[in-house]
C-alpha cells in the first residue's frame, strides 16, 4: 500500500492508518447514521420518550398524541426496525416499549438532558438568562429583539450546540467502547511524553482560567494502545480545569512501580462529598451542585470503561472545597 499522508500537516496527524481504517468502515457510519435518521422526526422522539418511560399500546398513543393510529403504527415501525423498541402481544393487543439495550437507554437520557437544556424552568433555572418568551410568531417580532436579546439568543444556540456535538461525541466513544472487549493496535510509546502533550493540546484553556498546571512525571516507555490511553488523561484534565477555579493548580503525578504504572492528576477545585465519589461514573451523573458548570456527565464513564480495556483501575478522593484526585492504575504490560 502506497504511503498516505494529508495534503496539510498540523502536527496533530497521529495514528493515520488507524483513523483510515475507521473512517473507510461505512457499514458502521451508515448503521449509526440510520440510527439517529429514525429520531429525526419530533413525533418519533416523542413517542421513543414516552415508551422509555412506560409501556404502551397503538390506540393510547395515539390519543395522547392526537394522532391516527395508522400514522402511530408507521413511527413504531421506524423506531423498532433500528433496535429502539421492543414489543409484547396480549391477546389482540400489543404493547409496546423502549428497547432495554445500552444504546436506547443512552439515547433516552439524551432526549431528557436536552429538553432541560433548551426549554428550562426558570424556577429551576435560577441562574439562566432571561429570555422574551417564543410563540408561533417569533420570527414576526425579531425585529423587536434589543441587541442584548439577540445576542443572548444567539449565545445560547451556539453553547447548546456545542454541548449537543460534544454529547454526541461522547455516546459514539462510550458505545464503541462498551461494544469493545479486546484492545488492539498496542505499542510502545513514551507515557511522559504523551502526559506532557495533553497539557500543551489544553494550554488554551487552563492558562485561560489563570490556572498553573506542574507535572512530575517518571520516564516511562508503556507498552498499551496509545489513542485509548490518550483519551484517559484527557478527560482527566479537562475535568480538573473545569472544575478548579481560577487560580487554581492542577497536578500531573506520574511513577513507574513495580508491575504498575500510577497516574493521578490533582486539582484545587471544589471537591466532592462522598456520595457524589460514589456515583461520579455513573453515566449521566451530574451532582446537583455542580450542574451549572458545562459538561455532560460522560466523560468519566468514558474514563472508567478506558481504563477497564486497558486492564486498570481507576479511584477517586475528593474532600469539598479542597479539590480532588483521580489515580489510574495501570499494569506493567509487557510486548
Amino acid at each position: 500500500m502506497p504511503e498516505f499522508s494529508l495534503p496539510h500537516d498540523h502536527g496533530t496527524h497521529q495514528h493515520e492508518e488507524e483513523v483510515r481504517r475507521v473512517l473507510a468502515d461505512d457499514a458502521r457510519f451508515s448503521a449509526v447514521a440510520e440510527l439517529f435518521r429514525s429520531l429525526g422526526d419530533p413525533t418519533r422522539v416523542r413517542i421513543f420518550w414516552l415508551l422509555s418511560h412506560r409501556e404502551e399500546c397503538v390506540i393510547n398513543i395515539a390519543a395522547m398524541l392526537d394522532m391516527s393510529s395508522p400514522a402511530v403504527s408507521h413511527h413504531l415501525r421506524s423506531l423498532a426496525e433500528n433496535g429502539l423498541l421492543e414489543s409484547r402481544r396480549d391477546g389482540k393487543e400489543v404493547y409496546y416499549r423502549a428497547a432495554d439495550t445500552e444504546v436506547a437507554g443512552l439515547l433516552h437520557q439524551v432526549i431528557e438532558r436536552t429538553v432541560e437544556v433548551t426549554c428550562p424552568r426558570e424556577e429551576a433555572m435560577p441562574h439562566a438568562p432571561h429570555l422574551p418568551p417564543v410563540d408561533a410568531h417569533a420570527g414576526e417580532h425579531a425585529a423587536d429583539l434589543t441587541p442584548q436579546q439577540r445576542q443572548t439568543y444567539t449565545d445560547t444556540v451556539v453553547q447548546q450546540s456545542e454541548r449537543l456535538a460534544a454529547m454526541s461525541t461522547h455516546i459514539l466513544e462510550l458505545a464503541q467502547y462498551e461494544n469493545t472487549e479486546i484492545v488492539s493496535g498496542k505499542a510502545v510509546y513514551s507515557l511522559d511524553e504523551q502526559l506532557r502533550r495533553c497539557v500543551r493540546q489544553q494550554e488554551r484553556d487552563w492558562l485561560k482560567k489563570g490556572l498553573t498546571v506542574e507535572g512530575d512525571l517518571d520516564r516511562v516507555d508503556y507498552y498499551g494502545n496509545e489513542e485509548l490511553a490518550e483519551h484517559i488523561w484527557s478527560n482527566l484534565l479537562s475535568d480538573a480545569i473545569r472544575f478548579t477555579p481560577a487560580g487554581g493548580q492542577i497536578t500531573i503525578v506520574l511513577r513507574q512501580g513495580e508491575g504498575e504504572v500510577t497516574v493521578s492528576v490533582s486539582d484545587t477545585g471544589i471537591g466532592m462529598d462522598e456520595d457524589t465519589q460514589q456515583h461520579i461514573f455513573d453515566k449521566f451523573y451530574r451532582a446537583a451542585p455542580y450542574s451549572d458548570i458545562r459538561g455532560n456527565g460522560l466523560g468519566l464513564s468514558i474514563v472508567r470503561r478506558a481504563v477497564a480495556l486497558c486492564g486498570g483501575q481507576i479511584a477517586v478522593f475528593s474532600r469539598p472545597g479542597k479539590g480532588s484526585t483521580f489515580t489510574v492504575t495501570l499494569p506493567a504490560a509487557q510486548e
